[in-house]
Order: structure tokens, then C-alpha cells, then sequence
């Protein structure tokens, strides 16, 4: 993570973690499944959960909860996200942060399918 530099960047990120904190304790809309690197960022998957709790927080949706996993399988490549909505599960596979965003504007906010990217359906 880089260091904070301002108050202002300190109180966006308590922001962010309340409002993280809060949808947790409660059913949601939309579950997003993030693979997470427990090493060093090796994959890209930090970069990837920043890009989404940012996008999250500037198009103000709240009704989501994030879910870190490891691996899940070889057909998946990471770093991935899978979005649970409305009961079905899409998987994209080898995103970036730039993808990352446009999956949570599209898919987990308005329920649209990025279907260039989607690369499995079904259950994790």
C-alpha cells in the first residue's frame, strides 16, 4: 500500500473500510470473489481489490460484500473476480485494475455481463 500522504487520504480510506465493515454485517446484492496474492502482489491481485473498492466507493454502491479467496483451479487464471448476482456466478480470469472497473461498473452495479471477459459461469 502507499503511504498516506494527506488527512484527506486518511479519512477516505476510514471511509472506505467502514463502509466495507458495514455491508458485511448484512445480506447484500452483489458478492465479489477476488483472488488475493498473500505474498508479495505478485499477480497483480492487491492492485486489482484497490481498483475495485475505489470504483465501488466513487459510484457510491454499497450493496456488496468482498470476498478474498486463494487459488481456485487451473482454468482460472489469476488474478480473477467472480460476481455472485442474483444467483449466478461469472467468473473473469487474468484481470487488471482497468478491467476490474469496468466489471464492477458493469456487471456488479448494473447487472450487465462483460461478456469479452467472462471466462466460466457457475458456482466457486
Amino acid at each position: 500500500m502507499e503511504k498516506i500522504k494527506s488527512i484527506d487520504e486518511l479519512r477516505k480510506l476510514k471511509e472506505q473500510s467502514q463502509a466495507f465493515l458495514k455491508t458485511r454485517q448484512k445480506d447484500v446484492k452483489v458478492k465479489i470473489y477476488i483472488s488475493v496474492d498473500q505474498e508479495e502482489n505478485t499477480n497483480g491481485s492487491r492492485d486489482v481489490l484497490l481498483a475495485t473498492l475505489d470504483e465501488l466507493q466513487k459510484r457510491d454502491f454499497s450493496d456488496f460484500q468482498i470476498i478474498e479467496r486463494g487459488p481456485i483451479g487451473s482454468d482460472i487464471k489469476e488474478p480473477f473476480m467472480a460476481i455472485e448476482r442474483d444467483g449466478k456466478f461469472i467468473y473473469y480470469s487474468n484481470i487488471t485494475p482497468n478491467m476490474a472497473r469496468e466489471i464492477i461498473a458493469s456487471h456488479a452495479i448494473k447487472g450487465q455481463i462483460v461478456s469479452d471477459w467472462a471466462s466460466k459461469r457457475g458456482n466457486l
